[in-house]
């Protein structure tokens, strides 16, 4: 969605949301406007710019306005089905074009400059990835087919499978997560 293109990430990417951030877009206006002479920064901004039409998926939301996702989705088969892998691509893009725009200003920025400014940049980003919050704890559930398997003569080993409520289990067994 267009809307979320600039907002602070989700902590728990559980939903489609792909976001740039709040820090990467304000850094690529600052980059517009500074690094005038620096060459091969264009590059990298168009490379960005097309990877994230590509992110976008084969509508853009709101306008209903049909990209290029679809024609990439038809030459590779159907297999590339997730839009917002583009964002990745993108988002190194954007890093290398914002780096080499800042690179001449950083330069003349003392020692202490430039440690204030990476140090901020961190604290910046730690903020808005929500890296103070600890990850969630997660207690593995104690269901009847342990016991029942644990009853049986012999060794067993049980593989937990990461699966989310939509997935192919879902059809095939009726029970999403659990197989």
């Amino acid at each position: 969605h267009l809307e979320d293109l600039i907002a602070f990430s989700p902590r728990y990417p559980v939903s489609e949301r792909a976001t740039l951030g709040v820090l990467l877009p304000i850094a690529l206006v600052v980059g517009l406007f500074t690094g005038r002479k620096v060459r091969g920064r264009w590059f990298w901004l168009a490379v960005g710019l097309l990877f994230l039409v590509l992110a976008f998926g084969p509508t853009l939301k709101p306008p209903g306005l049909p990209l290029p996702f679809r024609l990439f989705y038809a030459l590779a088969g159907g297999t590339y089905r997730v839009a917002a892998r583009f964002l990745l691509p993108a988002v190194m893009c954007f890093v290398v074009f914002v780096a080499l725009s800042l690179q001449p200003w950083y330069q003349r920025l003392g020692r202490w400059g430039s440690i204030g400014l990476v140090g901020g940049a961190l604290i910046f980003l730690a903020f808005e990835n929500h890296w103070y919050e600890p990850l969630p704890v997660f207690s593995m559930p104690d269901y009847s087919i342990y016991h029942q398997i644990g009853a049986e003569p012999g060794e067993f080993l049980i593989l937990e499978v990461p699966v989310g409520p939509h997935n192919l289990f879902e059809g095939v067994f009726g029970k999403g997560g659990v197989l």
